[in-house]
């Protein structure tokens, strides 16, 4: 299955955007160290850790996995590259929060922004078949009952 703009999409939420002016907002403290998250040893888990690292690895790396590991057309991949550059100079680079849930060929993850504490809600499918590459990806926003864990 090849992706689509269809079946790709990438929302992004503004909790915590600044607002610009001439007076501006205290540095925040860093938030404390996460407790390691268990990401099951399977494709998806895999697919999972590889996609938060290219994302946050971004530019050769990024197009580099989005080129090897994902179905994705080249077509696609262009607008998606730019899309992803954005949200990370924007919003930061990604961490694992929580496995939502998990199976052969699709994850849940939750995942938060170094930047601005902006959470997104991550869904992967992988094909079952070897070489298990992502065949459709999904972000957006967390809502607060996701981020919650309820």
């Amino acid at each position: 299955m090849l992706m689509t703009s269809a079946n790709l999409f990438l929302v992004v939420t503004l909790l915590g955007s600044p607002v610009s002016g001439a007076i501006q907002e205290p540095a925040k403290p860093a938030a404390p160290a996460a407790a390691a998250v268990s990401i099951p040893d399977t494709p998806t888990g895999k697919g999972l850790k590889e996609f938060v690292a290219s994302f946050n690895a971004g530019g050769d790396k990024r197009s580099a996995w989005i080129e090897e590991r994902t179905t994705m057309a080249k077509d696609n991949a262009a607008g998606i590259l730019k899309q992803d550059a954005q949200v990370l100079s924007e919003y930061g680079e990604m961490t694992i929060v929580r496995v939502v849930s998990s199976s052969a060929t699709n994850i849940v993850a939750i995942l938060r922004h170094a930047k601005n504490g902006a959470h997104g809600h991550l869904t992967l499918e992988v094909d079952a078949a070897a070489p298990y590459k992502i065949t459709n990806m999904q972000l957006r926003g967390a809502t607060p009952e996701e981020i919650k864990g309820l």
